[in-house]
């Protein structure tokens, strides 16, 4: 997702593609408690767990698609980045 972002000239494309990033990591982030957990523990997390951390990701998919996630597009500066929003800079 990361070439799409570098490679692209259109505005529109980076920021979609830029707030569609979140989904990805999500499950990243996810897999790799999982590994830990598993390796750890030698077993899987238990249901108590699995719900807490589907609780601290329920504002991802919430508030994903507002402004909270990117707040604007930087034309200022050769790397065309998307300005992030609290939701990438202190919840992420």
């Amino acid at each position: 997702m990361s070439l799409i972002t570098w490679a692209s000239e259109r505005p529109d494309i980076i920021m979609f593609v830029w707030s569609a990033q979140i989904y990805p990591e999500l499950l990243m982030y996810v897999g790799a408690f999982y590994f830990v957990y598993a390796y750890l523990h030698n077993a899987y997390p238990n249901y108590k767990t699995e719900l807490l951390i589907f609780l601290m990701f329920v504002p991802l998919f919430l508030f994903g698609h507002t402004s909270l996630n990117l707040v604007g597009f930087n034309f200022t500066d050769c790397e065309r980045n998307a300005v992030e929003g609290p939701l990438w800079q202190y919840y992420l």
